[in-house]
């Protein structure tokens, strides 16, 4: 079990966590100080309370294992030197530049491609849904010109497209709700490798276990 006072526990923890952002590694420990006091408030002595939680190093593993995928692929490559971390960013920004460049544009391009579909399927709708007025334009075209038979095909034709279209623009909504929700789902995926999620995670499940 755990010896270390508050302070050297913190200590140790925010050099196990050298390799997230600064403003990452103080929201960490500042979370993880404030779990400490609660457990000392609700009658547990400095040392039980941080015994409590672990050493720093699993508590710095479980801190980077609920990071999104790309900040966790950065922490666990960082030297833990700040001079290190920059001398290799700025010499490896060749490779990581391109690289980041080329799932961007992919992934715009897999978003724009979402949306095309999805105003292809209304302008096929709209397109069949002429068909009445323009078959009907037709009929009056053709009876004035002496060819009632020709304009009577052309008039039918039109209410034919007319009600194809009318049944693809109740597909063309439900499509649409469809390829609304895809995009959210998509951008929301793009995010998650970024950004974490405002989800529990193993020291919040912890933390209201030990408050109930």
């Amino acid at each position: 079990m755990s010896k270390m006072g508050k302070r050297e526990f913190l200590e140790a923890l925010r050099c196990e966590l050298a390799g997230l952002p600064a403003s990452e590694a103080d929201k960490s420990v500042a979370f993880i100080e404030e779990m400490i006091d609660d457990r000392i408030e609700d009658g547990s002595s400095e040392a039980e309370a941080v015994a409590a939680l672990g050493g720093p190093s699993e508590v710095a593993r479980s801190i980077v294992a609920e990071l999104p995928p790309i900040p966790k692929a950065i922490a666990k490559s960082k030297t833990g030197s700040a001079s290190v971390n920059w001398i290799l960013a700025v010499a490896l920004s060749p490779i990581w530049v391109t690289l980041a460049l080329v799932a961007a544009s992919a992934a715009f391009s897999v978003y724009v491609l979402i949306w095309a579909l999805a105003f292809s399927v209304w302008l096929v709708s709209g397109g069949l849904l002429l068909g009445a007025p323009l078959g009907l334009i037709m009929f009056v075209y053709c009876v004035a010109t002496g060819m009632p038979v020709v304009g009577v095909w052309q008039l039918g034709g039109g209410l034919l497209c007319f009600g194809l279209g009318v049944f693809c623009l109740f597909g063309a909504k439900r499509a649409s709700v469809w390829f609304i929700e895809a995009s959210r789902k998509y951008a929301a995926k793009i995010k998650s490798l970024f950004v974490k999620a405002p989800k529990s995670g193993r020291f919040d499940e912890k933390g209201a276990a030990h408050e109930g």
